[in-house]
């Protein structure tokens, strides 16, 4: 009987602790199955580079003649954020984009071909501009902070940020720009990045960029996973080093 009686008494004593806290409890689970899809949403993106590590950096000049660019990965320009669907305008621009890194330094190298280049305007806002959003929080999301712009032609962005530095080719089908990153990085660092080409035809402005409104979950539109991979062709060092020192002549 006295076993029976503390069996009794602890099973009302559990209801009563399960009763007092299950709305704590449902916050809380609400709250785990909250982050856990954040979380999934942003792991199952399709819009992730896998940038090299280079032995030489590419020297920023608009050429992209570099050995560090020849076995980059290429991604595309492939959203038409303004009209917020595929873009199928490719008479109009195509663009296609390479990310490398050395050190402490991204450099990015966008190849594109626009059939009309608004680049004469002293207001920068009616040029044709490249964005690059880069932020070391992979979860970070798209907003000014981790937005820069560069008008076409300029070498730094339109609120000379010094960690940017870029370059145009003289045929205006290629930008090139260097990145400094604002910690150290390390192999297998997931930064969130992406990049956009801003295209004024006249009074009409509209943005083509790598990512698509996928990653624009419930709270806050995120960035790409740009992740920092290791050198996998050893053999071909030395002649990207000789390369370099010629290039660097010049």
């Amino acid at each position: 009987m006295r076993k029976a009686r503390w069996s009794l008494i602890l099973t009302a004593y559990l209801i009563s602790l399960v009763l007092l806290c299950g709305q704590g409890w449902g916050l809380s689970f609400r709250f785990l199955r909250f982050l856990k899809f954040s979380s999934d949403e942003k792991a199952s993106s399709p819009f992730i580079y896998r940038a090299k590590m280079v032995s030489i950096a590419p020297v920023i000049d608009g050429v992209l003649d570099d050995p560090a660019w020849k076995e980059a990965e290429e991604g595309v320009l492939g959203w038409n954020a303004t009209e917020g669907e595929e873009w199928k305008g490719n008479e109009d621009f195509e663009g296609r984009f390479k990310v490398v890194w050395k050190g402490g330094t991204l450099y990015v190298a966008l190849r594109f071909r626009d059939d009309r280049l608004e680049m004469a305007s002293i207001d920068f806002s009616k040029r044709d501009s490249v964005e690059i959003y880069v932020d070391m929080n992979r979860y970070a999301p798209r907003s000014h902070s981790n937005r820069y712009t560069i008008p076409f032609g300029e070498s730094k962005p339109c609120d000379n940020v010094d960690r940017v530095y870029s370059a145009w080719s003289k045929d205006g089908t290629v930008f090139e720009a260097s990145f400094t990153l604002d910690r150290p990085p390390a192999l297998g660092m997931v930064i969130g990045f992406d990049i956009c080409y801003d295209d004024v035809d006249g009074d009409y402005k509209k943005q083509i960029r790598w990512t698509d409104e996928s990653l624009n979950n419930r709270r806050k539109p995120l960035l790409g996973d740009l992740i920092l991979e290791g050198m996998e062709d050893r053999p071909a060092r030395k002649a990207a080093t000789t390369w370099g020192r010629i290039k660097s002549l010049y």
